[in-house]
């Protein structure tokens, strides 16, 4: 005989326990019990336990009520009152309730049941965002911060239309992919999830905030994504890998199942970017992936002039890269590169790999810093006479792979000893330039 009390509980406590044994009687999975689990927080006003935490208390509870069945040992006094208020939550009727409960745990009260059951219904329906009027609704929103506004998402249909209509507070969006690992940040709090996403299914992710957490999924990083109203001043999408990072029977002389590994979280995100019905407004984009068609992708997601600074970062996987691909194939996704609105209308960027891209495809810009296998005198000649007629030019800096000869240099341009900031002034020109003391570089800056 299994003992019910229905006393309500002083506190906003809600066992776990009976919760999860009332959802496996109804073969839930455990995302669904987390579902339910994090509505009742909701109601509450609780903060609701991460999902990895409440998946381990999950599969505790299962495996104990499978021994207490096998055993054929009783349930303990139980409180199925937060199993009620769940019900009616997820808007299941009186009768059907009565019925899962009256399965799962044997003789219910039906009185104390139908008692509850009403009051936890008025409840429901006393000063809850949808007896508001919308204007206030909106205020209401407008203020919530990340976390709040990813909640308030998941509480209803309803206000979930009314929350998507106000521009979301993220202004900062980071991807990395790693070999075992997806990390995501809005505004710089982390997301993550322990696993590669798997195909054709919902990233599962957690915002992580002070060590609290908020269950989401790409349902909601797709919606940040797509907003009309976002305008994100930064986005970054990254690779990061060491050998360290990967499963144990991968290995060194197996490079290639690591990089085809490591490139199918990339292109999961990929689809998913493609799947976005606008282009992202961006004033500062980021990325570093393993393959330059891959900088052509994400830049096509960037709407042209939103865009102000573009980063493209070295990758750890490159040299793989190199042997995989010819140097005519990575030149041909750099030419298209280029002819893009979003490159052309782009007035900071900064290139820390080399590729195969000629100087002069930097000409239009106000700043940028890139990187080449070296620099001769002619480039240099071509960089002075046509960056000192530009408008827009600020400065620009220049590293090379290999040492440059900097007495031809100082002697083809008459060059003046340097000033206390290590600048040389080029003659008749309106520029000055650093060269490093490692010889691998320099830096032209326009005189103000």
């Amino acid at each position: 005989m299994t003992y019910f009390y229905w006393e309500f509980p002083t506190d906003l406590s809600i066992d776990r326990r009976v919760l999860v044994l009332y959802d496996i009687s109804q073969w839930k999975t455990v995302e669904k019990s987390y579902e339910s689990l994090e509505k009742l927080c909701i109601t509450l006003g609780i903060e609701n336990i991460s999902f990895s935490d409440f998946e381990w208390w999950f599969d505790h509870f299962t495996k104990e009520n499978y021994y207490r069945i096998r055993d054929g040992r009783s349930l303990p006094e139980l409180n199925i009152l937060r199993c009620v208020q769940s019900d009616v939550i997820n808007g299941k009727s009186q009768e059907k309730s009565y019925n899962d409960l009256y399965e799962a745990f044997g003789d219910v009260d039906e009185k104390s049941h139908s008692y509850w059951y009403k009051e936890f219904e008025r409840q429901k329906y006393q000063a809850t965002f949808s007896k508001l009027p919308i204007d206030v609704v909106v205020k209401i929103v407008e203020k919530c911060d990340l976390r709040s506004y990813v909640k308030l998402r998941k509480v209803s249909q309803g206000l979930r239309i009314v929350v998507d209509r106000i521009k979301p507070p993220i202004t900062e969006i980071e991807v990395k992919c790693m070999a075992n690992d997806v990390f995501v940040c809005f505004n710089k709090e982390s997301l993550m999830s322990a696993d590669s996403p798997p195909w054709n299914s919902l990233l599962a992710l957690s915002i992580i905030h002070n060590k609290k957490y908020v269950r989401i999924d790409s349902a909601d990083l797709v919606n940040a994504l797509s907003h009309r109203k976002v305008r994100l001043n930064f986005f970054r999408f990254q690779t990061n890998f060491h050998y360290s990072q990967v499963s144990s029977f991968w290995t060194r002389e197996n490079p290639w199942d690591i990089y085809w590994t490591r490139d199918e979280n990339q292109t999961y995100f990929l689809d998913v970017f493609h799947g976005l019905n606008i282009q992202i407004q961006v004033k500062h984009c980021s990325i570093g992936v393993l393959k330059e068609e891959y900088i052509l992708e994400i830049l096509r997601i960037l709407r042209p002039g939103s865009l102000e600074k573009l980063t493209i970062e070295p990758d750890l996987g490159l040299p793989l890269i190199d042997q995989r691909e010819d140097i005519l194939y990575r030149q041909s996704i750099i030419e298209k590169m280029v002819k893009m609105d979003q490159w052309k209308q782009a007035k900071h960027v900064e290139i820390r790999r080399i590729l195969p891209l000629p100087i002069e495809n930097f000409f239009h810009l106000t700043t940028f810093e890139t990187h080449l296998p070296s620099i001769s005198v002619e480039i240099l000649t071509k960089m002075i006479d046509t960056l000192s007629e530009s408008s827009n030019f600020e400065y620009c800096v220049i590293t090379t792979k290999e040492r440059m000869d900097s007495g031809s240099i100082k002697r083809e341009f008459d060059l003046e000893d340097a000033d206390d900031w290590g600048m040389h002034h080029i003659p008749n020109t309106n520029l000055s330039v650093e060269i490093f003391d490692h010889l691998h570089g320099f830096k032209l800056i326009k005189n103000v």
